[in-house]
């Protein structure tokens, strides 16, 4: 091969692979920069988990939002989720969780029960429907 042509060759590639070029996968990326990286379908219509209908969306949302107690992978086990345990009163009509210790939201506010609570109204708001 003529040196013309190893020249070039060397230049296009030089271009095309930069020095101290690395690529990182989306969970790396997502690790060092705090984001949350979910293959989707399509773009969610809706993020309030109690008026989504759309299937795609709730992926993201079951990424998002942890109930108080969550099914276990046998879907038949109810397991300790925001609560770190629960009671039920005697006549089984008044369930009371307390949350779990150290529970906070993903800026670092500490969960609160008023924060349990608010969605719980939001669901029986006549206008959600």
């Amino acid at each position: 091969m003529p040196v013309r042509a190893r020249v070039l060759i060397l230049d296009v590639v030089a271009v095309f692979l930069p020095t101290g070029y690395s690529r990182q996968a989306a969970v790396q990326t997502g690790t060092r920069t705090q984001v949350l990286h979910i293959g989707n379908i399509a773009e969610p219509a809706d993020r309030d988990p109690h008026t989504n209908t759309a299937s795609p969306t709730s992926r993201i949302l079951s990424s998002l939002f942890e109930g108080l107690v969550v099914p276990g992978n046998d879907g038949q086990t109810i397991l300790t989720g925001a609560a770190e345990r629960w009671a039920v009163s005697a006549d089984g009509l008044t369930p009371t969780c307390h949350l779990r210790a150290g529970a906070v939201w993903s800026n670092g506010e500490p969960m609160t029960a008023r924060d349990v609570r608010e969605p719980f109204l939001h669901l029986i708001d006549p206008q959600i429907g």
